[in-house]
């Protein structure tokens, strides 16, 4: 996991080391690929690699539903900044009319 965090495109590493069974029982592990693809914006893959986690039974299993939930926080004031966003949008194109 700190490799990947060193390389350009982490994403081949983890793919490599969930292929081949390494880190699946650790959260560290999803906890690392999941910031990954949010930091892309890949938030549904993000969200699936937690529930993989999760799923997999990895260890300390608290500390990934945290994290998950933390993630989910995350994206739900994500979906509420943007229909605030958009519903200021509408306001000020009113306005201009």
């Amino acid at each position: 996991v700190k490799y990947a965090d060193c390389c350009k495109e982490p994403h081949d590493i983890f793919k490599f080391l969930q292929a081949n069974d390494i880190g699946q029982r650790h959260t560290l592990f999803y906890e690392a690929y999941a910031a990954f693809m949010e930091i892309r914006g890949a938030f549904t893959q993000a969200n699936e690699v937690y529930d993989r986690g999760i799923m997999m039974r990895a260890a300390p299993r608290d500390r990934l539903k945290d994290k998950l939930a933390q993630f989910q926080h995350r994206m739900m004031k994500r979906k509420q900044r943007k229909l605030e966003e958009g519903a200021t949008g509408d306001a000020q194109g009113d306005q201009e009319l």
